[in-house]
């Protein structure tokens, strides 16, 4: 292992050390028989909700286990108030597979991780965010969780 990536491994503990575990609510539109979620972490979140700065990277991962197989998954985060679920600028519509083991086999636990960058243009205030994954091939197999952060300066 080179020099580069033994730092990189050491970096991705540190947050991973110093991230809390947030409050979550199940999306109301997905069944939890399709996908569990058990636990969201972001760093930083010295308290709840996570204050994320704007202009700044929140580094967040959860733990899930799908009750379905997929080999391509893509990924989004939305306003959870948003009734036409327009995804997130920063975002958009992504490939989830570089933050998660793909494919994913029914049944086995998995975990995702991303860095978000928050922008600067956001509004302040406080959110639910609704973070979703999904099956490219069958968007009705999703794991959905939401979450109330803080946007601030």
């Amino acid at each position: 292992m080179n020099r580069d990536a033994v730092l990189a491994f050491f970096l991705g503990l540190a947050t991973l050390a110093s991230a809390e575990v947030t409050t979550i609510r199940s999306c109301p539109d997905v069944s939890p028989e399709i996908c569990t979620i058990r636990e969201l972490r972001i760093a930083p979140c010295p308290r709840h909700p996570c204050p994320l700065k704007k202009g700044r990277n929140a580094t967040l991962d959860f733990d899930f286990t799908p009750n379905f197989a997929a080999s391509k998954l893509q990924t989004a985060v939305y306003w959870a108030d948003d009734p036409q679920q327009t995804p997130f600028g920063t975002v958009g519509i992504a490939d989830a597979c570089p933050h998660i083991t793909c494919p994913t086999v029914a049944g086995t636990p998995n975990i995702f991780t991303y860095t978000l960058y928050i922008g600067k243009k956001l509004p302040n205030g406080k959110y639910w965010f609704r973070w979703k994954v999904w099956n490219e091939d069958n968007p009705a197999e999703v794991c959905c969780l939401e979450t109330r952060v803080e946007l601030r300066r």
